[in-house]
């Protein structure tokens, strides 16, 4: 009886499917699982997980990650949504883990995260086992959910949410309990997951969705959406009030000029992956290509099959797909002018998520009408015969087995006597077959000794100094080459390239980010664009011993400079000149005999004029905080090469006192005969209010959960 019941346990569909999900998810991960490699392409490896490790190291030392004193010449890290300061996965696992097994199992936990939600969602909808499951697979390894997993770590985690988020929103609409906390959850999470754009986008597509089904007939009410959106707001006031406050000081409109779309060619990666440009090599003949729309040609097939039928998933996978495309498709104007802040959207591949989730909803419709047998057998080979066709048209190698095996399988399911389990069978292993093959073309992680490593000459660097990067350099190592990948990146991580630094423990003056302030970015060009005679000086200020890559004029090749002299972070000048504008007090500070150990330029002319030189020390008890110590003496200016910024409060022998604005960019403070002791701390305002805001929201979910929980209670206590 009991081997019976094992035996019919196995054989049900619902099992057999949701098994053959985890044991793709362990094949296709196995290099991650059992032999301890990481995620490490691209962004993940040089931007995400040197900016997590920092943030571990502050919060493991009992602080807030608010300001990073250690890049950019400081910034608010708590005002960037890359850093995921307050995502409550990462703060758990850098807790419990060291920053590489955290970094991997990030990764790991997401993208299970990502198959668990997609299948929920499809299984709510009302979609039997294997559509289900070919879904699941369909998203979950998609091009693009593969290429952001191992290549823009943020990205991928906020769009881990997207089935989470439609599911909520089910629940929500449906009126069932919970529905509320559900989705005012899941948003909040995903706005918080580092790329608040895919979120915003997320809501778009599920609002024109819900409107859609309420054009239909099916029941509306705004209130609870809204306030379960307030609710997401309010959760993330932590991030987005110090966001909002950097935006004027950033260069962020600047970027929000750089809008790009994707061309018409693009479509031919739903056929063939590599058509724009493998992901991992590229050259002038093979471009380098990020994006993609591959999920299987089963998929592509199931979505056509499916969308004979005119459902909403055609639908909506036609659109997402047009505004994907954007301006070739010329909707983005349209959408900038007509949607509320559609114009942070300036990459319009960042549909692509989301054209992949209408796309595997599509497929799955598709699989149902094929599993229940609607359609005759002939059509459907001739779907099959045009897209095997096209892909080889498309530049897929003929001699690629996983091609012909997937296409036999994807034949034999339109023509088997047998419906339902057994077809569904077969269309997932043709999707496998066809899918898994092109993501392990560029499915790269890295040994865990390539984050652990620090280069030789790096471990040299001078306590408290900074590295700086030539920018002539960097534009440089936009190409990078070697015998293969590992060999490519293993000369940027050699080379200690921003952001890696912050990795190590090291300080860096340069910081390679999405945004910067304009002050930071004035400062870092300084030195390029300053004479020759003048560039050790703007070097010296600015905390630099080791500068990396090549020196405009020395030649070609990449080097490691020493700098001998540096001046230290926060020291005392003995004359301060009112400030002019940035041109002409640039040529001053340019010039050969400049000397900024002696001279300065502040903002407010009241304190120009002359100061006493007093020996000073410096201690740094947290990023947040720093203790300055003077000896007694006479009227001082205490000037620095950290960034003056909101939030930043004095403290002068226990009085509050004001910092000035020195150089243009950079904080300065006065010490009167007989102050003797400042300390200096980073309290913004927008923080504070921010964390009332989480605050409130924490007691807004715990109140809803005892909703939930008492009913329960109350029926228990009557039986």
């Amino acid at each position: 009886m009991a081997f019976r019941k094992k035996r019919m346990i196995l054989g049900n569909p619902l099992h057999q499917a949701m098994g053959t999900i985890l044991a793709v998810f362990i094949f296709f991960h196995f290099p991650v699982l059992f032999q301890g490699r990481n995620f490490g392409f691209l962004d993940s490896g040089n931007f995400f997980y040197p900016l997590f490790a920092w943030g571990a190291r502050v919060w493991g030392g009992g602080y807030l990650p608010l300001w990073n004193p250690d890049a950019a010449l400081g910034f608010p890290s708590v005002a960037d949504p890359e850093t995921l300061t307050w995502y409550p996965p990462k703060i758990l696992l850098y807790a419990i883990l060291p920053a590489g097994e955290a970094f991997r199992w990030l990764g790991l936990a997401h993208s299970l995260w990502m198959l668990s939600g997609f299948w929920i969602w499809a299984r709510g909808r009302g979609f039997e086992a294997w559509p289900a499951c070919l879904g699941v697979l369909a998203f979950g390894f998609s091009y693009e959910s593969t290429a952001l997993l191992i290549g823009a770590s943020a990205l991928f985690f906020t769009a881990s949410w997207i089935p989470w988020v439609f599911w909520s929103a089910d629940r929500l609409g449906k009126g069932g309990r919970g529905g509320f906390l559900a989705f005012s959850l899941c948003v909040s999470l995903q706005i918080c997951a580092g790329y608040p754009v895919y979120a915003y986008l997320t809501l778009l597509a599920l609002g024109t969705l819900k409107l859609w089904e309420a054009f239909r007939g099916a029941p509306f009410s705004p209130w609870p959406w809204a306030g379960a959106l307030g609710t997401a707001l309010l959760f993330n006031a932590a991030w987005w009030l110090p966001f909002a406050e950097r935006i004027p000081r950033s260069n962020l409109s600047a970027r929000l000029g750089m809008g790009s779309g994707l061309g018409w060619d693009h479509l031919a990666t739903w056929l063939n992956p590599f058509f724009c440009g493998h992901p991992l090599w590229g050259s002038h003949e093979t471009p380098f290509m990020f994006w993609g729309f591959f999920m299987g040609l089963p998929s592509v097939a199931l979505a056509l099959w499916g969308g004979a039928r005119r459902g909403t998933a055609a639908a909506f996978l036609l659109l997402f797909l047009l505004l994907s495309l954007g301006h070739s498709a010329r909707l983005a104007d349209g959408f900038r002018f007509l949607v509320p802040e559609y114009g942070w959207v300036v990459r319009s591949a960042y549909w692509i998520p989301l054209v992949c989730f209408a796309g595997a909803w599509a497929a799955m419709e598709g699989a149902k009408r094929l599993l229940e047998g609607e359609g005759k057998a002939l059509f459907w080979s001739g779907l099959t015969v045009v897209l095997l066709l096209g892909a080889l048209a498309l530049g897929v190698p003929a001699d690629l087995p996983s091609f012909w095996i997937a296409g036999a399988l994807l034949l034999a399911a339109g023509w088997v006597p047998f419906a339902g389990a057994g077809r569904g069978v077969l269309l997932v292993l043709a999707l496998l077959a066809s899918l898994i093959p092109a993501d392990k073309g560029f499915y790269l992680v890295f040994p865990q000794a390539f984050y652990g490593q620090t280069p030789l000459w790096a471990k040299a660097v001078p306590e408290g100094t900074r590295i700086y990067h030539w920018p002539d350099w960097m534009d440089r190592q936009e190409a990078v080459s070697g015998a293969d990948a590992f060999e490519a990146y293993g000369q940027l991580r050699s080379s200690l390239m921003p952001n890696w630094p912050l990795a190590d423990g090291l300080e860096e003056a340069g910081f390679n980010n999405t945004i910067c302030s304009w002050e930071f970015l004035r400062w870092y060009y300084a030195p390029e664009e300053a004479p020759a005679s003048g560039r050790a000086g703007i070097l010296s200020y600015l905390n630099v011993s080791r500068l990396v890559g090549v020196e405009p004029g020395a030649g070609a090749g990449t080097r490691v400079w020493e700098n001998r002299k540096w001046d230290p972070k926060w020291f005392p000048v003995r004359e301060a000149h009112a400030a002019g504008s940035w041109d002409s007090d640039f040529q001053k500070m340019a010039g050969p005999h400049y000397d900024f150990a002696r001279d300065c330029f502040v903002e407010n002319p009241l304190r120009a004029g002359s100061y006493a030189p007093r020996d000073l020390t410096l201690e740094r008890p947290s990023p947040n905080r720093l203790i300055l110590r003077a000896a007694p003496g006479g009227r001082a200016l205490l000037i620095s090469s950290e960034l003056a910024y909101p939030g930043w409060r004095a403290m002068v022998e226990g009085k509050g006192k004001s910092l000035e604005v020195v150089n243009h960019s950079f904080r300065g403070l006065v010490l009167e005969s007989g102050e003797n002791q400042a300390a200096l701390s980073f309290e913004p305002v927008t923080v504070r209010l921010g964390l009332f805001g989480l605050l409130a929201c924490l007691g807004i979910w715990f109140f809803l959960g005892l909703g939930l929980l008492a009913p329960g209670k109350a029926a228990h206590e009557r039986a």
